[in-house]
């Protein structure tokens, strides 16, 4: 008999119990395959690329270019792949769209900011027609251009042009095919594990005369499609473990603003010391536990912060961090190095917060010189510290190693989750750190990991908890249904095109609705007719996961509701049958407060929902009256849910709410600010519009506003526009997302 996968969250990280029994693990997740040894190649951005001379093709107008890309640059024109003239490539634009050129550009709708996560671009030519594809979406398709120069026997470039646009960023598990047009499907496929847009080795391939395969085992440009069209490097590239397959943690530029990112965003420097937290943070209790280092030996560490700090909610509250961490009240604990900048003898001190509040304590200044290098064990909820190799303690005394005992370990009894740091108030400092894609100066520890996917938890599945679909209003409610096999689920239909109510579809009342604007009210679910373009949205009830639907009765008493939800932190949203307002409880409100979901009103005191517990929570019949309750409980209990909140700054390079999945459906309201709305985006995986959202206290259609615009990116939501419904410097915003986990 299958057992049921069911997550639990622990002190911000997961247990698999499916895995646990049945013995299933990371190493069970279809991630892909790349062959053995593959590697990515590294571009700087500034003066790397490679380059070939093709000779003289099997069929020059018809050709396929494949290639995993993980961008660290954004904002900036950096080349896919072209000849190396310029006047035909491919390319990202300072607007991260994607464009394909031929004397003009044919430009993607989709931007493209993802800093964290590999994309895939295929590229097809088949004499008439050029297609672009980023993770298996048509982005570009023209017949506009005829491309005479690719493929024949001129200079072609990845990763720069005539030396202008530079890429900076991994590339990866790169094709050439030179006489067939071929499509998404051939070099990449949907993951059975986790439905995500995953790498394939395809074989049996008919390269063509310039066809290449491109996967860096021999650390350079070498071919091993077996044709021998090497690629030269230029500008001394450098080369990772970093893959699509196994996707390692860099730092998260967009996060902060005011600082540059270096070297694959392993090293970040500024005046406004601003600060890198990295792209993904792992549980403090696990047992095998997580090691990284800092420093190469070669590159000054003056005035740079290495360490770790904890979370007990999971995630950070980012409005927190600045250089030089002098305010740290929303820390459970951390342990921090800093590099002491312009003192004389350029030491470095150490600081050590075991609890939350204030400043850090200085334990002890050391002489260590700014060149040395650091390593930093987080395991059973311990930390220990390595300087030039040697475990210290906390008095920086030699201490016993962590492969012998704990008696080591500068830091004992945390919880939560990690998150590793790498800071620096310096125009210029170099003090990188290597989570492990790139050879240690060290000696791992035994049985720690490494920062990336394939050693996080064991992710869910995304279509298990919530479905989503666009068609036209005719089709949209046959459709929802045949993209997943839910037995107990809410529904949510909208049309994009025109004005027309928010429907909200209880399985357990299918021939009614919630008719949802200003003024809700409870009707017939209608016959759905029309070409408009609709959304539809349908999340699954289903305690695994966290989630819950149903209908209650309060009549003349309080009712107490038994969700089975498994965690406090939850929103729950309740709808009267009657009409009237629709509350919602959010977690991160005060308590004892709530908000309405069809209104732009602020937080208010009320107890009408009220005593909210693991599993279950109350309705107050004094305050909501007598009636019919239909409710829906979204907790953060799955890892395929994120509840919480993030904070602006005011400026168009917005506010960063950091999460531990890539969300597809982000839900968002201001609080402590009337006048604002719920509103809602959602997109394909990494692939962002232009301010497209839906505001659920009108009728209306979707806004299409650059000033209230987010990207949904594979570790969190980033406001990119200036409106304070968004991002104004300071606000509160509370969140629901749901997408794939950081581990998928």
């Amino acid at each position: 008999m299958a057992l049921p996968t069911k997550f639990i969250k622990k002190q911000g990280g997961f247990i698999n119990l499916a895995a646990l029994l049945c013995g299933g693990g990371a190493d069970s997740v279809d991630r892909g395959t790349l062959p053995d040894g593959a590697q990515s190649l590294l571009l700087n951005g500034t003066s790397q690329y490679l380059e070939r001379t093709f000779s003289t093709p099997t069929t020059q107008n018809t050709w396929t270019y494949s290639e995993w890309i993980k961008k660290c640059d954004i904002s900036q024109n950096q080349v896919i792949f072209g000849n190396s003239a310029g006047s035909e490539l491919f390319y990202f634009k300072t607007t991260d769209t994607i464009a394909a050129y031929d004397g003009s550009d044919v430009v993607s709708t989709g931007v493209f900011r993802d800093t964290h996560d590999y994309l895939h671009v295929v590229i097809n030519f088949n004499g008439t027609t050029c297609n672009v594809w980023v993770n298996n979406v048509l982005a570009i398709s023209t017949a506009s251009h005829a491309f005479t120069l690719l493929n024949t026997a001129v200079g072609h470039r990845i990763g720069n042009d005539n030396a202008n646009y530079y890429f900076g960023g991994y590339r990866a598990h790169g094709y050439f095919i030179d006489g067939t047009a071929l499509t998404p499907d051939t070099f990449g496929h949907v993951s059975s594990s986790t439905g995500k847009w995953v790498a394939d080795t395809p074989t049996g391939l008919t390269f063509g005369n310039n066809g290449h395969l491109l996967d860096f085992i021999d650390s350079d440009g070498s071919d091993t499609s077996g044709n021998g069209n090497d690629w030269t490097e230029s500008g001394s590239p450098t080369y990772s473990s970093d893959t699509p397959v196994n996707n390692f943690a860099t730092l998260n530029p967009l996060l902060k603003t005011g600082d540059t990112f270096t070297s694959g965003n392993l090293v970040t420097y500024g005046t406004g010391g601003d600060g890198g937290f990295p792209t993904m943070s792992f549980d403090v209790e696990d047992e095998s536990g997580f090691y990284w280092e800092y420093g190469d030996g070669s590159t000054t560490g003056n005035g740079s912060t290495a360490g770790v700090l904890f979370f007990d909610s999971g995630h950070p509250d980012m409005d927190m961090l600045n250089y030089p961490l002098t305010d740290l009240s929303a820390v459970d604990a951390g342990l921090f190095v800093y590099g002491r900048g312009a003192s004389a003898s350029n030491n470095w001190d150490s600081r050590v917060k075991t609890s939350g509040g204030g400043a850090p304590s200085q334990n002890l200044v050391g002489a260590w010189a700014s060149t040395d290098r650091i390593g930093i064990l987080v395991r059973g909820g311990k930390v220990w510290l390595r300087v030039n190799g040697d475990w210290v303690d906390e008095d920086f005394a030699a201490a016993t190693s962590p492969d012998t005992d704990d008696t080591g370990a500068i830091l004992t009894g945390l919880t939560g989750n990690a998150w590793p740091i790498q800071m620096s108030d310096q125009a210029s400092a170099a003090f990188p750190i290597n989570f492990g894609a790139t050879d240690f100066n060290y000696t791992v520890p035994t049985d720690s990991k490494v920062l990336s996917t394939a050693n996080l938890p064991t992710p869910s599945k995304l279509s298990n908890l919530i479905s989503i679909v666009t068609a036209t209003e005719t089709n949209i409610v046959s459709e929802l249904a045949a993209s997943n096999s839910y037995t107990n689920s809410l529904r949510i239909y909208k049309n994009q095109d025109s004005v027309e109510d928010w429907y909200y579809n209880f399985s357990h009342d299918e021939s009614n609705a919630h008719h949802v604007e200003a003024t809700p009210t409870y009707a017939a679910f209608p016959t759905l007719s029309g070409s408009d373009d609709f959304i539809g949205i349908e999340i699954n009830a289903d305690s695994d996961y966290g989630t819950a639907i149903g209908s209650s009765v309060v009549s003349g008493s309080d009712e107490t509701i038994v969700d089975n939800t498994g965690s406090t932190r939850k929103v729950i949203i309740v709808f009267n049958r009657a009409g009237g307002n629709i509350f919602v409880h959010h977690p991160d409100m005060t308590s004892g407060e709530l908000m309405y979901l069809n209104t732009v009103a602020d937080d208010f005191a009320s107890t009408a929902i009220t005593s909210v517990t693991t599993n279950g929570f109350t309705l107050d019949q004094s305050v909501i009256g007598n009636g019919t309750y239909d409710y829906l409980v979204i907790s953060d209990l799955s890892d395929l849910v994120f509840i919480g909140k993030g904070i602006g700054n005011g400026i168009a390079d917005g506010g960063f709410t950091p999460m531990s999945i890539a969300p597809i459906f982000e839900l968002m309201k201001r609080r402590g600010a009337g006048g604002e709305p719920w509103r809602l985006w959602t997109y394909p995986p990494k692939v962002n519009g232009v301010g497209s959202f839906l505001t659920l206290n009108t009728d209306a259609a979707q806004s299409s506003d650059s000033g209230n615009r987010v990207d949904l990116v594979s570790n969190g939501v980033k406001r990119r526009g200036t409106n304070s419904a968004i991002n104004a410097n300071g606000g509160e915003y509370l969140e629901v997302a749901f997408g794939l986990p950081v581990s998928a």
